[in-house]
C-alpha cells in the first residue's frame, strides 16, 4: 500500500498510531492494545461518547508521538515510508549516536523492507484487480549455480543441499511405511 501513495494496512507500519484503541470490559478506553495502563488510559465510554474519546487531545497526542518521536537514524532512513519505526512498544533500543526510541528489531527490519521495496514498487504499478504479472512467480535464480545433492547449500547455511533447501519430504508411502515399523 505504501508503495501506491496509501497508508500501511497495519498500524505499526503507520506514520502515526492510535486509530486502533481498545475498550476493556469496564468501558475504560485505551490508546492502544499494546498500552493498556493508567498513563494510556483515555477515559470510559460509561463517561463519554466513543467519539469524544477517539478525538480525545490525549489520543490524538499518542498517535502523533509515533512519529514526532522517531530519532534521526529513522527520519533519514530510506525505507522509512514502509516502516516508520514500527510500534512505539518496540522502540526500547538507542542509536548507535545515543539517541533513545530505536526499534530493536530494527536492523531486521531495514533488511526485509530494502529486499521488498522494489517488488512493492511493482506492484503498486499494477492495477488492482489484475492478475498478479509473471515476475511474481516463483522461478528458477539463473544467476545461482545449480546445487549437486553433495554441495554446500547456495542459502549459505553452511549444510549440504540433500539436507537443507534441497531436502525432499518423504513419499506418503515412505511416511506410511515409517509409522508402521515406528508404531
Amino acid at each position: 500500500r505504501p508503495a501506491r501513495g496509501l497508508s500501511h494496512s497495519l498500524c505499526i507500519y503507520r506514520e502515526t498510531c492510535g486509530d486502533v484503541p481498545v475498550v476493556e470490559r469496564d468501558g475504560s478506553f485505551y490508546s492502544c492494545d499494546h498500552f493498556v495502563n493508567e498513563a494510556h488510559r483515555v477515559g470510559s465510554i460509561r463517561e463519554a461518547a466513543l467519539a469524544s474519546l477517539i478525538d480525545h487531545p490525549s489520543q490524538v497526542a499518542f498517535g502523533q508521538a509515533k512519529r514526532d518521536a522517531l530519532p534521526r537514524m529513522c527520519r533519514e532512513c530510506p525505507v522509512l515510508l514502509m516502516c516508520n519505526g514500527g510500534c512505539p512498544k518496540d522502540r526500547i533500543a538507542v542509536t548507535p549516536d545515543g539517541q533513545p526510541g530505536l526499534n530493536y528489531l530494527c536492523a531486521g527490519l531495514k533488511r526485509f523492507f530494502t529486499h521488498v521495496l522494489p517488488f512493492a514498487v511493482k506492484v503498486g504499478l499494477e492495477r488492482p484487480g489484475v492478475a498478479a504479472p509473471a515476475w511474481l512467480e516463483p522461478a528458477a535464480h539463473p544467476s545461482r549455480p545449480a546445487a549437486g545433492r553433495n554441495d554446500p547449500c547456495p542459502c549459505g547455511s553452511g549444510r549440504k543441499f540433500k539436507k537443507c533447501c534441497g531436502a525432499v519430504p518423504p513419499s506418503p508411502a515412505a511416511r506410511s511405511g515409517l509409522r508402521r515399523a515406528s508404531g
